[in-house]
């Protein structure tokens, strides 16, 4: 065991530590819902983490029971049209290297 259990409650109780430890530092952070049994627990761990703020890894390595026969396209599909519904546009290869300094 490590951690908030992945829901809700979880991830609101993360974001809240995240919080006292920020001072006047911005710290980006990511959900990675992994070990979950439906894709039900997954899109709503999924929901939460966009609408607080954070970054989303989803993939087939990381659920293969909740991904059901899904691929790898159709699992960050709707994590993007999750993230359009809060008016959250995916990161592009180029914007992470301008984010982290390096030359594109």
């Amino acid at each position: 065991l490590h951690g908030p259990l992945p829901d809700r409650a979880g991830l609101d109780a993360y974001v809240r530590v995240l919080d006292q430890l920020r001072g006047s530092r911005e710290i980006e952070w990511i959900c990675a819902p992994s070990g979950l049994g439906s894709p039900a627990e997954v899109e709503a761990l999924v929901r939460a983490a966009v609408e607080l703020g954070g970054h989303i890894r989803v993939g087939v390595g990381d659920n293969p029971v909740a991904a059901r026969g899904r691929s790898n396209r159709e699992l960050v599909e709707q994590v993007v049209k999750i993230a359009g519904e809060h008016g959250r546009v995916p990161a592009r290869p180029r914007d992470l290297l301008e984010r982290f300094g390096r030359a594109a």
